[in-house]
């Protein structure tokens, strides 16, 4: 199982290819939603294409599974960051999953405690600016 595959570079994938071929050990790639446009339908031609193309002949299976946590999930994580409501609200309105809200929240705790004078608004978007959000 690989995890964050859509970051694999195409000798990676070759390698995985291979592994399957000699062992029939199935392969799991999983990565963001991109992962199957990234990777498995390449644009141009050339040999990364017919490479790509080699490794998705033998795909069996892909799943689109939404990484997206409900509303109400989130904003049960949410409330158990102590964090004034209107902070709250601000972060929730922008995050997509329960692991970005935790690396958000946990960010606008540690600005807000740098500079405690500083407004609201300006500390969620400065958490918001400095934590990964992928795709």
């Amino acid at each position: 199982m690989v995890d964050d595959a859509s970051y694999l570079n195409v000798k990676a994938l070759e390698a995985l290819r291979y592994v399957y071929d000699q062992t029939a050990c199935g392969v799991v790639l999983m990565g963001v939603e991109t992962l199957m446009k990234r990777i498995f339908i390449p644009s141009g031609s050339g040999r990364m294409a017919e490479d790509l193309a080699q490794l998705y002949s033998r795909v069996n299976l892909q799943k689109y599974l939404p990484g997206a946590a409900k509303s109400a999930d989130l904003e049960r994580i949410a409330e158990q960051s102590k964090l004034p409501g209107k902070i709250v609200s601000a972060v929730l309105a922008e995050v997509k999953t329960a692991r970005e809200l935790k690396n958000v929240l946990e960010r606008v705790k540690y600005v807000r405690q740098l500079n405690p004078d500083r407004a609201p608004a300006e500390i969620v978007a400065q958490a918001l600016s400095e934590v990964f959000r992928a795709a």
